[in-house]
């Protein structure tokens, strides 16, 4: 008998899928995401940068909604600094992702760039596109998005 897997396509039955990811919902970072202190710093983040999407901003050089915080010291790496406001980076879903891109390469780098993109918001620095240039030459290759992982 087949069966359809949304990543090998038509298989044998039994199939088990070396692509699919298993979520582990378990994990400590995950349960910081839905405690208190957590939400209650994400939406402090949130308003404090007024739902600005800092990347967006300073490296795309548009205005877009941020709907979500990216943490610039992973909780992984730093447990403590989870509901750590200063820690919170306010993006969107599509730029979460490109920083995670950057942060497999560059992640030191990349943590500096987002911690001086928040000072200079607060700063009252709003100059469209001024990490740009810091971000195409951290990675040597310029593109629309600003970076190639």
């Amino acid at each position: 008998m087949k069966v359809t897997c949304k990543y090998c396509g038509i298989v044998d039955k039994p199939h088990h899928c070396p692509h699919k990811v298993k979520q582990d919902n378990q994990r400590k970072d995950k349960r910081i995401y839905r405690s208190a202190s957590y939400q209650t710093a994400r939406a402090m983040a949130l308003d404090t940068y007024n739902y600005v999407d800092l990347w967006e901003l300073y490296v795309n050089g548009r205005y877009q909604p941020a709907t979500l915080t990216h943490h610039i010291i992973e909780v992984l790496d730093d447990p403590d600094k989870a509901a750590d406001q200063m820690n919170l980076f306010p993006t969107s879903a599509e730029n979460h992702a490109d920083i995670h891109d950057l942060y497999k390469l560059y992640k030191d780098k990349a943590q500096n760039l987002l911690f001086s993109m928040c000072q200079d918001y607060q700063a009252g620095n709003r100059e469209p596109e001024k990490y740009k240039s810091h971000i195409d030459d951290l990675t040597g290759v310029v593109t629309q998005k600003g970076y190639s992982s």
